[in-house]
């Protein structure tokens, strides 16, 4: 069976693959129609990364509290605004505190907090289009 031209040059491409992948080029380049190839070699020569052995912990770790976590999602479609004061992850939230507003159709709906705690997570940004039931608060209960 006579090999074609297309069949010779795929196989001497497969085999160039093949080498070249165990070497540190940077670049390789295969231009047609009359087949252009250029080889670039890195620079810097790629090294293994050195094996570290990670000793392993067998202390027990301290039983943490279980953090109760109040998400706060909105009961509108519109644009959110955050308060004119702003409030941050971190944070101290009281039951009643404003927290934002949703703007629908000209109208401000406002979001209040419904617990005590501590702002764990602001999930949308001012001026953000927020959904209907999008989580906008996250507040770990006091």
């Amino acid at each position: 069976m006579e090999e074609t031209f297309t069949s010779f040059v795929k196989n001497k491409l497969i085999n160039f693959i093949e080498k070249s992948s165990k070497s540190n080029f940077s670049e390789v380049s295969i231009k047609g129609p009359e087949l252009k190839v250029l080889i670039k070699k890195s620079e810097t020569p790629i090294l293994p990364l050195p094996h570290v052995n990670v000793p392993y912990n067998t202390a027990v770790p301290e039983e943490q509290p279980d953090i109760q976590v109040e998400e706060i999602r909105s009961s509108w479609v519109g644009i959110f605004h955050q308060t004119k004061e702003g409030i941050n992850s971190g944070d101290k939230i009281e039951t009643g505190q404003l927290l934002g507003t949703v703007k629908c159709m000209n109208l401000m709906f406002e979001i209040d907090s419904p617990v005590d705690g501590i702002l764990i997570d602001v999930m949308v940004r001012e001026d953000e289009i927020v959904e209907y039931g999008q989580l906008l608060f996250r507040i770990s209960k006091v």
